[in-house]
């Protein structure tokens, strides 16, 4: 099984969590979640950027997310 970087994973992701928060496609009128990198010091750093229809709502780095993907 290869495992895919996660910004080139293509599979939709269903949250991202971490001890005190969630962002839920479904909640609160968040409609999708994408993972993009931006250049950090050192390297690539991965972001994710989460939608409310068309409109960019946030944005926020992933370390210390737990990404959960939608099972098909």
């Amino acid at each position: 099984m290869e495992i895919k970087r996660m910004a080139e994973d293509p599979r939709a992701i269903e949250c991202l969590f971490r001890e005190d928060f969630i962002f839920r496609v479904g909640d609160e009128g968040i409609t999708s979640i994408i993972i993009y990198q931006e250049p950090g010091e050192m390297g690539l750093i991965n972001y994710a950027a989460i939608y409310k229809g068309e409109f960019l709502w946030r944005r926020t780095d992933l370390r210390g997310w737990t990404i959960q993907y939608k099972e098909e």
